[in-house]
C-alpha cells in the first residue's frame, strides 16, 4: 500500500537532487555535471516515468546549442562512452558515439542507406551492399575508375601539382566487392588475420567501392606500396595543404589510428566535395567520423549543404541567364546589323535601279535628240533639193522661153528692117 507513495518520493529525491545539482554546476567541471545529469536521466527512463515533465530540468541534455549533435537515442551510450574515456570532451563523444566508434570494429554492423552519396560514410562500421557499384564511373589514367565528381577535381590537383614542379602518380581507384575481397584474402594469408584487418578493409568495408577514394604516390610505384616513405614527401606536404581546395582530405592520419583502425595511410585520399573538404579544413577537422558524427548524422550541415548547393544552383542560373541575356544581345545586334545590311541593300538595290532608269532616260532623251538633229539635216537637204527642183523644172524654162520671146521680137524687127 505504500508503493506509490514511496516512489513518489523517491521521484521528488532525485528531482531535488537535480535541481541542486543544477544549483551547484558553477562549481564543478562542466562535464562531470552532464554526466550526473544523463544519470538521473537514466534512472527516470529505467521507472519508465514519463520525461517530459522533467525536460526542463533535464535542458543540458538536449544541447540545443552547444551540442546540435546530441541525439536523445544515444544518451545512455553517450554516458557510457564518456566513462570510457573521462578526458575525451562531450562534443567529440557525442559525434563518435553518432557514428558508432563506442562499438568493436566489425560488430553491429550498420549498411549504408545511400551509398551514392558524395558524404557516403563507410568503414568498420559501416558497409555497402554487396553487389552495389557507382552507376557514375568515368576512366582517368588509362583503365582506372572514378565517380565523376571526383574525375575532373583529380585531374585538376594533379595539373596544379605538376606546375608547383611536383608528381602525382594514381596507384588505385574504384574497386569492387569482388576485387577488395581477392585483396583482403591475400593479406590474411600473407600477414594473418589480425595484422592484416589493420592493412585492409575487409570486402563491403572499403571506401574504393565508393569510387571516391585514390590511393597515390609521388613516382611511379616500384615494390610494395607501404614500403615508399610518402609522408616524408613534398607531394605529401602540398596535398595537406591543398588538397581540400579539390575536395579531398587524407583518410586515416596517424593520430587516429586507435580510432579508424588502419595503419597511418598517407597515399589514401578521399573525395568528400570542395565545400564539406573546405569546412573540415578551417574547423581543424582532421578525423572524417567525427566530421560526419558532428554535422552529417544530425543533419545540421546537410542543411548548410543544401543552402551551398542552392546558392550555387542560384548561381549558376544566373550565370546562365547573363549568358542568355548576352546570346540574345548578340543575337539583336546581329539581327540589327542584318536588318541595317538588308536595308543597305535594298537602298543599294533600288538606288541602282533609279540610276539604271535615269540613264535610260538619259539615253533615251539623247537618242530623240539625235533623232531630231538627223530629221533636221535630212529637212535641210530636203529643202534644198526641191528648191533645186523648182529651180531646174520652173525657172529654167520660164528663162529659156523668155529668152526664146525676146529671140523671136529680135529677129522679127530684124527681118522689118530688112
Amino acid at each position: 500500500m505504500f508503493k506509490k507513495p514511496m516512489i513518489s518520493i523517491f521521484i521528488a529525491f532525485i528531482i531535488l537532487s537535480t535541481v541542486g545539482s543544477i544549483t551547484i554546476a558553477s562549481a564543478i567541471d562542466s562535464d562531470e555535471n552532464d554526466v550526473y545529469l544523463l544519470c538521473v536521466y537514466d534512472i527516470l527512463s529505467e521507472l519508465e516515468i514519463d520525461l517530459s515533465e522533467y525536460v526542463a530540468l533535464l535542458k543540458p541534455l538536449s544541447h540545443t546549442g552547444e551540442y546540435q549533435h546530441f541525439l536523445s537515442e544515444n544518451a545512455t551510450r553517450y554516458q557510457a562512452f564518456q566513462a570510457i574515456n573521462p578526458r575525451m570532451p562531450r562534443d567529440l563523444v557525442l559525434a563518435y558515439v553518432n557514428v558508432n566508434l563506442d562499438k568493436e570494429f566489425y560488430t553491429d554492423i550498420l549498411e549504408v542507406a545511400n551509398p551514392g552519396s558524395l558524404y557516403v560514410l563507410v568503414n568498420k562500421h559501416h558497409g555497402f551492399p554487396r553487389n552495389w557499384i557507382p552507376d557514375d564511373l568515368v576512366i582517368i589514367e588509362s583503365w582506372r575508375r572514378i565517380r565523376k565528381d571526383a574525375a575532373f577535381n583529380i585531374l585538376m590537383m594533379k595539373s596544379d601539382m605538376e606546375e608547383a614542379e611536383l608528381s602525382m602518380h594514381l596507384v588505385s581507384t574504384f574497386r569492387s566487392f569482388g576485387s577488395q575481397s581477392g585483396i583482403f584474402s591475400n593479406g590474411v594469408a600473407q600477414f594473418g588475420r589480425t595484422r592484416a584487418e589493420t592493412m585492409y578493409a575487409r570486402p563491403g568495408h572499403s571506401e574504393h567501392q565508393a569510387g571516391l577514394a585514390i590511393d597515390l604516390l609521388h613516382s611511379p610505384p616500384r615494390g610494395a606500396l607501404r614500403s615508399a616513405q610518402f609522408q616524408d614527401t613534398d607531394e605529401f606536404e602540398w596535398l595537406l595543404n591543398n588538397a581540400y581546395k579539390y575536395g579531398f582530405i587524407l583518410r586515416y592520419p596517424e593520430e587516429y589510428v586507435d580510432i579508424h583502425g588502419y595503419i597511418f595511410e598517407p597515399w589514401h585520399w578521399r573525395y568528400i566535395g570542395i565545400e564539406i573538404a573546405t569546412v573540415m579544413f578551417n574547423e581543424g577537422i582532421s578525423l572524417y567520423e567525427e566530421f560526419y558524427g558532428r554535422y552529417l548524422v544530425s543533419g545540421v550541415l546537410e542543411n548548410a549543404v543544401d543552402i551551398i548547393n542552392t546558392i550555387r544552383e542560384l548561381e549558376l542560373l544566373a550565370i546562365f541567364e547573363a549568358e542568355e541575356i548576352e546570346r540574345l544581345q548578340i543575337e539583336a545586334d546581329a539581327e540589327a546589323v542584318a536588318q541595317r545590311l538588308a536595308e543597305a541593300e535594298a537602298l543599294a538595290i533600288r538606288e541602282a535601279e533609279e540610276a539604271e532608269r535615269l540613264a535610260a532616260i538619259e539615253l533615251f532623251q539623247t537618242t530623240m535628240m539625235n533623232n531630231t538633229e538627223q530629221n533636221n539635216i535630212n529637212t535641210s537637204e530636203f529643202d534644198n533639193e526641191t528648191k533645186l527642183n523648182v529651180f531646174i523644172v520652173i525657172i529654167i524654162p520660164l528663162l529659156l522661153l523668155g529668152l526664146c520671146i525676146v529671140s523671136v521680137k529680135v529677129a522679127t524687127v530684124i527681118v522689118s528692117r530688112m
